[in-house]
Protein backbone atom coordinates (compact mmCIF):
# COMPACT_ATOMS: atom_id res chain seq x y z
CA UNK A 1 0.00 0.00 0.00
CA UNK A 2 1.30 3.37 -0.68
CA UNK A 3 1.51 6.49 1.71
CA UNK A 4 -1.30 7.99 0.15
CA UNK A 5 -3.60 5.40 0.85
CA UNK A 6 -2.26 5.06 3.99
CA UNK A 7 -2.86 8.70 4.99
CA UNK A 8 -6.54 8.66 3.30
CA UNK A 9 -7.07 4.92 5.53
CA UNK A 10 -5.96 7.49 8.74
CA UNK A 11 -8.25 10.45 8.08
CA UNK A 12 -11.26 7.48 7.52
CA UNK A 13 -10.53 6.37 10.63
CA UNK A 14 -10.19 9.90 12.37
CA UNK A 15 -13.42 10.72 10.91
CA UNK A 16 -15.06 7.58 12.23
CA UNK A 17 -13.99 8.76 15.41
CA UNK A 18 -15.24 12.15 15.38
CA UNK A 19 -18.62 10.73 14.24
CA UNK A 20 -18.58 8.44 17.41
CA UNK A 21 -17.67 11.01 20.05
CA UNK A 22 -19.96 13.65 18.59
CA UNK A 23 -22.60 10.91 19.42
CA UNK A 24 -21.44 10.06 22.63
CA UNK A 25 -21.63 13.52 23.41
CA UNK A 26 -25.06 14.42 21.71
CA UNK A 27 -27.10 11.20 23.83
CA UNK A 28 -29.22 13.01 26.57
CA UNK A 29 -29.71 11.98 30.55
CA UNK A 30 -33.40 11.35 31.93
CA UNK A 31 -33.45 14.87 32.43
CA UNK A 32 -32.76 15.65 28.52
CA UNK A 33 -29.35 17.56 29.21
CA UNK A 34 -26.08 15.88 27.16
CA UNK A 35 -24.42 14.05 29.31
CA UNK A 36 -21.24 16.07 28.81
CA UNK A 37 -22.80 19.71 28.40
CA UNK A 38 -21.95 21.97 31.19
CA UNK A 39 -24.42 23.39 33.27
CA UNK A 40 -24.54 26.62 32.61
CA UNK A 41 -25.23 28.89 29.75
CA UNK A 42 -22.46 30.63 27.97
CA UNK A 43 -23.39 34.45 26.81
CA UNK A 44 -21.65 35.81 23.60
CA UNK A 45 -20.26 39.51 24.14
CA UNK A 46 -19.34 42.26 21.65
CA UNK A 47 -17.87 45.67 23.09
CA UNK A 48 -17.71 48.39 20.84
CA UNK A 49 -16.82 51.96 21.49
CA UNK A 50 -17.14 55.69 19.71
CA UNK A 51 -15.22 58.79 20.31
CA UNK A 52 -17.75 59.55 23.35
CA UNK A 53 -18.72 56.06 24.72
CA UNK A 54 -18.69 52.73 25.28
CA UNK A 55 -21.16 49.95 24.06
CA UNK A 56 -21.82 46.33 25.23
CA UNK A 57 -24.31 43.66 23.61
CA UNK A 58 -24.86 40.47 25.24
CA UNK A 59 -26.64 37.66 23.72
CA UNK A 60 -29.52 36.50 25.98
CA UNK A 61 -32.38 34.79 23.59
CA UNK A 62 -35.18 33.39 25.26
CA UNK A 63 -35.43 35.01 28.66
CA UNK A 64 -38.07 37.29 30.28
CA UNK A 65 -38.12 40.09 32.17
CA UNK A 66 -38.42 38.80 35.43
CA UNK A 67 -35.62 36.50 34.90
CA UNK A 68 -32.85 38.84 34.03
CA UNK A 69 -31.10 41.15 36.24
CA UNK A 70 -28.00 43.25 35.73
CA UNK A 71 -25.86 44.80 38.23
CA UNK A 72 -22.65 47.28 37.67
CA UNK A 73 -19.68 47.24 40.37
CA UNK A 74 -16.90 49.79 39.84
CA UNK A 75 -15.66 48.46 35.71
CA UNK A 76 -17.67 45.32 35.92
CA UNK A 77 -21.02 44.46 34.61
CA UNK A 78 -22.92 41.54 36.17
CA UNK A 79 -25.36 39.63 33.68
CA UNK A 80 -27.48 37.21 35.80
CA UNK A 81 -30.40 35.23 35.31
CA UNK A 82 -32.62 32.26 34.08
CA UNK A 83 -33.77 30.40 30.70
CA UNK A 84 -37.03 28.49 31.40
CA UNK A 85 -37.30 25.61 28.97
CA UNK A 86 -40.71 25.51 27.00
CA UNK A 87 -41.43 21.85 26.93
CA UNK A 88 -44.10 20.23 28.39
CA UNK A 89 -42.34 17.92 31.00
CA UNK A 90 -43.50 14.56 29.11
CA UNK A 91 -41.70 15.12 26.06
CA UNK A 92 -38.02 13.37 25.55
CA UNK A 93 -35.20 14.54 23.36
CA UNK A 94 -33.25 12.86 20.44
CA UNK A 95 -31.29 15.52 20.32
CA UNK A 96 -30.58 18.97 22.98
CA UNK A 97 -28.20 21.81 21.99
CA UNK A 98 -29.87 24.41 23.55
CA UNK A 99 -29.39 25.15 27.25
CA UNK A 100 -32.57 26.06 29.89
CA UNK A 101 -30.99 27.06 33.08
CA UNK A 102 -29.52 30.05 35.27
CA UNK A 103 -26.36 31.70 34.01
CA UNK A 104 -24.08 34.87 34.62
CA UNK A 105 -21.60 36.75 32.88
CA UNK A 106 -19.14 38.93 34.60
CA UNK A 107 -18.10 41.46 32.01
CA UNK A 108 -14.83 43.33 33.03
CA UNK A 109 -15.04 46.97 31.09
CA UNK A 110 -11.82 47.48 28.52
CA UNK A 111 -12.39 50.95 28.84
CA UNK A 112 -13.04 53.63 31.43
CA UNK A 113 -16.95 54.21 31.60
CA UNK A 114 -19.48 56.11 33.64
CA UNK A 115 -21.11 53.80 35.54
CA UNK A 116 -23.16 55.61 37.21
CA UNK A 117 -24.75 56.58 33.61
CA UNK A 118 -25.39 53.16 32.35
CA UNK A 119 -28.34 52.34 30.19
CA UNK A 120 -29.55 49.13 29.17
CA UNK A 121 -32.28 48.22 26.67
CA UNK A 122 -33.11 44.14 25.47
CA UNK A 123 -33.74 44.08 22.19
CA UNK A 124 -34.75 40.51 20.29
CA UNK A 125 -32.89 38.90 22.41
CA UNK A 126 -29.89 40.91 22.73
CA UNK A 127 -29.16 42.93 26.04
CA UNK A 128 -27.58 46.56 25.18
CA UNK A 129 -25.67 48.61 27.01
CA UNK A 130 -24.50 52.14 26.53
CA UNK A 131 -22.96 54.46 28.54
CA UNK A 132 -20.58 57.64 28.66
CA UNK A 133 -16.54 57.18 28.35
CA UNK A 134 -14.55 58.89 31.32
CA UNK A 135 -10.53 59.22 31.75
CA UNK A 136 -10.78 57.79 34.90
CA UNK A 137 -10.14 53.86 35.26
CA UNK A 138 -11.86 53.40 38.49
CA UNK A 139 -13.70 55.48 39.43
CA UNK A 140 -13.43 57.86 42.23
CA UNK A 141 -14.46 56.99 46.20
CA UNK A 142 -17.88 57.64 46.58
CA UNK A 143 -19.67 57.38 49.72
CA UNK A 144 -22.11 54.37 50.10
CA UNK A 145 -24.95 55.02 52.48
CA UNK A 146 -25.72 52.31 55.77
CA UNK A 147 -29.18 51.92 57.04
CA UNK A 148 -28.71 50.92 60.78
CA UNK A 149 -31.32 48.90 62.31
CA UNK A 150 -31.94 47.24 65.54
CA UNK A 151 -33.18 43.80 64.25
CA UNK A 152 -30.90 41.33 63.05
CA UNK A 153 -31.62 41.60 59.21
Amino acid sequence: MNRKNEDNDELLQLRENFHRLFNLLSQTNSMGYSVFHPPHMELPVDMAYTDTELLVYVDVPGVSRDDLKVSVMRDIIIVEGKRNAPYPPAIRFQCMERIFDTFYRIIELPKPMDTTRISAKYINGVLCFRGPLIQERRGGKRPVDIEFSSEGD
